[in-house]
């Protein structure tokens, strides 16, 4: 397979780093480092990309949803989708974000996928020619922290070279394919549909709604709200969500504000009051009636 030489590690604070960006945005794969306490970029269209945060929390507008990037969580966006980003004012954030190259991508999956065609036929659309890869926030596993790590190390010391640069968006690529794998393995065998592509569409859709509720749990969100952002009618989607994620979306938004609740009691920073505001409960009364009556089932 031809490899596709990385030129160009982008950091902002460095002198035409971003003359850097614009000349090879979508000619040679980049990796991006940026460091801020608050910014907005609005209309965004790129490449194939990865986006994590090493620290803090980073804000993804697009098709109709807001998705938050944190420590834990990555997200994917596909060639040619325009977003909206920003960290909010008084928060400090460390982004690392990969802009793949227009074909490399493809190449890596043609590599990898060698012995297994149903997943190139997934992620690969033929009618636009091109990856299409589920956009949606993904837990960053043990091995993708790990490479992570290293490599920001690397960064960090200066003792980065080309063909650790290299190697590091590689290997990047492979893990990226081997978690869209494992999605449509477990997620879309339990959607009602004749057709794999019509599972594999409703299963995106659905990750869709999921990424959501991680992002908003803060804010009221109504089942209409969700529907919107799935483009599926509202029965539709409660059937849909059910069968990938074993669980209403009512359900999910439950217990991801009472898993926020909980790890925010654990560390002691906060009064309930601010708890309640994190969580999108309405006062303190509220909150501790959900704590007793969810920590009890």
């Amino acid at each position: 397979m031809e490899t596709i030489i990385i030129d160009h590690l982008v950091q902002l604070d460095k002198p035409d780093s971003d003359t850097l960006f614009f000349n090879s945005f979508g000619r040679k794969n980049i990796v991006f480092i940026f460091k801020t306490s608050y910014y907005r970029h609005s209309d965004f269209t790129g490449s194939l990309s990865f986006k994590s945060a090493l620290y803090g929390e980073e804000i993804y507008e697009f098709d109709n949803t807001r998705i938050k990037v944190d420590q834990q969580k990555y997200l994917l966006l596909n060639n040619g989708r325009t977003y909206c980003n920003e960290v909010e004012k008084n928060k400090s954030v460390y982004t690392l974000s990969v802009f793949f190259e227009e074909k490399y991508f493809q190449n890596v999956l043609s590599s990898f996928m060698s012995s297994n065609e149903a997943l190139l036929d997934s992620v690969y659309d033929s009618k636009i020619q091109q990856i299409n890869l589920f956009e949606n926030l993904y837990i960053k596993n043990a091995e993708l922290i790990h490479l992570l790590q290293v490599f920001n190390n690397s960064v960090e010391t200066s003792k980065l070279t080309q063909a650790e640069l290299e190697k590091f968006v590689y290997d990047l690529s492979v893990l990226i394919l081997k978690e869209q794998k494992k999605i449509i393995k477990e997620r879309t065998n339990n959607i009602k549909a004749a057709k794999r592509s019509t599972r594999i569409e409703l299963c995106r859709r659905a990750h869709k709604v999921k990424d959501y509720i991680d992002s908003c749990y803060d804010e009221e969100i109504s089942l209409q709200k969700l529907s919107e952002v799935a483009y599926l009618s509202p029965f539709h989607l409660l059937r849909v969500f059910k069968q990938v994620f074993s669980q209403t979306p009512h359900q999910c938004i439950t217990q991801t504000r009472l898993q926020k609740a909980n790890e925010l009691l654990q560390r002691d920073e906060h009064t309930r009051k601010e708890i309640a505001q994190k969580i999108g409960m309405p006062d303190i009364r509220s909150l501790n009636r959900f704590l007793l009556m969810r920590n009890n089932t």
